[in-house]
């Protein structure tokens, strides 16, 4: 959600002409070098692009289910208005079954506000459910003083949650794309030079250890997940295996269930993204599906906010047409847009025919 508010400010770049392309994945996707452009607008700067990270060892991709009741989600937030037959109804409407929910931060009655949401929608229909994404800063003043904090958190957000009926959590929402840590925003994120080694790193890699354990003290059997977005292979890798923008091993590791990650339209095909704004390509849903052998879940993702409500709609169908008919070979859980309500740059239902071609997709393909 932060690189979609950067998104949001954005003007549509002169080198691209996006209203009259007749295509608009030609448009954003097929030149790098443009989509390059665009993103340079969220960065001063540029680094040196080249594939990325090697020598991990991978793990066995995990084994897929074909039968995935919560493949179709729509992002929204803890304060909206709490219209919940209202909510149901637009979730029925398009074929949603899957509502990401984030927590602003760990105020109590954000919390309960979340909640609310996991308690009273799948009451309402049984077949929603409420996947929360928690909201946090890097905690703490070093690793050790964040992993405490963030673990007393991640406690009381699943005792607060878990019994609502959430199992599911995101920890942290794009913390490796803060400044901090991403020195060029808007690169791709495949390598360790992107990165920034120091305090910062160090606290968000232990606010990310602490949730993810104290959620899973209360229930082990809560899944937990990082997402990352561009291709940000090298910090999936080093958070993965302990090893820190410096290149030092031996830190502390991250180890998630669920492979979480971002996709705009304006970053490019995860399925052949591209790393250097020419022909140098990488298929980061492959690779991440071998490098953690995890479910991997879409927990935001939409078309560019300049284009039409007519564009938008025919990458909605591009989209979730590549995602469905690779949701076996990668285990992939979910793809959640960002998001149901607020004006047509990303709200959903703002824009009457990318609605229905999300409706259309959803009933003529069950997942």
């Amino acid at each position: 959600m932060k690189f979609a508010k950067y998104l949001q400010h954005l003007r549509h770049p002169e080198s691209l002409d996006i209203q009259s392309a007749p295509n608009v994945d030609l448009a954003l996707n097929i030149n790098p070098l443009q989509r390059r452009r665009f993103l340079g607008r969220l960065a001063a700067g540029a680094g040196t692009l080249a594939l990325g990270l090697g020598g991990f060892p991978a793990v066995a991709q995990s084994v897929a289910s074909s039968s995935k009741p919560h493949f179709y989600g729509i992002c929204g937030h803890y304060d909206y208005p709490p219209d919940y037959a209202g909510l149901v109804q637009n979730f029925q409407s398009v074929g949603a079954t899957m509502f990401r929910v984030d927590t602003g931060g760990f105020d109590p009655t954000h919390l309960q506000m979340v909640g609310r949401f996991s308690t009273y929608l799948p009451a309402i229909d049984p077949s929603i459910r409420v996947f929360c994404c928690i909201t946090t800063d890097f905690l703490g003043t070093d690793e050790n003083s964040a992993y405490n904090i963030a673990f007393t958190n991640g406690q009381t957000v699943a005792q607060t949650l878990g019994p609502t009926g959430i199992t599911d959590f995101e920890c942290g929402n794009e913390m490796t794309a803060d400044t901090r840590v991403f020195r060029n925003p808007g690169a791709p994120g495949n390598l360790m030079s992107d990165y920034i080694a120091g305090n910062d790193w160090n606290r968000m890699r232990g606010t990310m250890r602490g949730l993810i354990d104290g959620i899973k003290s209360v229930n082990p059997a809560f899944r937990c997940g990082i997402n990352f977005t561009i291709a940000q292979i090298a910090a999936s890798d080093m958070l993965w295996n302990g090893v820190s923008p410096d290149g030092s091993t031996g830190h502390p590791t991250v180890r998630w269930d669920i492979t979480t990650w971002h996709n705009y339209q304006v970053y490019g095909d995860l399925f052949n993204i591209s790393l250097d704004g020419y022909t140098t390509t990488l298929n980061v849903i492959d690779y991440i599906s071998k490098a953690y052998g995890k479910p991997i879940m879409i927990t935001e993702w939409q078309g560019t906010p300049q284009t039409t409500d007519a564009q938008k709609a025919a990458h909605c169908t591009s989209f979730m047409t590549e995602y469905y008919n690779a949701r076996d070979q990668y285990n992939i859980e979910s793809i959640i847009m960002y998001q149901l309500l607020g004006p047509a740059d990303f709200g959903l239902l703002a824009n009457p025919q990318e609605t229905a071609a999300f409706a259309a997709f959803t009933s003529s393909h069950p997942a």
